[in-house]
């Protein structure tokens, strides 16, 4: 069965996909990362910032309907129905 996310972007990233909001159909047994590597797949140029050689980037933040998510658990987070997930990179300046 396929459930609507909704995915905010910020900073480089909205940058990288030209919008700050968008919405992708994914399949309700996918994972967070899976729906990540899904976004990535869709935005190729988004990957830089989002995985490094061999895994997420530990500087970004995850978060579903305003709950924080833990990198280490991306792998067991699943979504539900226009649930929507914000990929936030670290907040610059000084």
């Amino acid at each position: 069965m396929l459930v609507k996310v909704i995915i905010r972007s910020f900073a480089m990233i909205r940058e990288a996909v030209g919008q700050a909001r968008i919405e992708l159909n994914v399949k309700s047994t996918d994972s967070l990362l899976d729906i990540v590597t899904k976004f990535c797949h869709q935005f190729p140029s988004t990957k830089q910032f989002i995985f490094t050689d061999t895994s997420i980037n530990r500087n970004l933040v995850f978060a579903v309907n305003g709950n924080e998510v833990s990198n280490d658990m991306l792998n067991d987070q699943f979504i539900t129905e226009n649930d929507e997930l914000a990929i936030v990179p670290p907040a610059g300046g000084g």
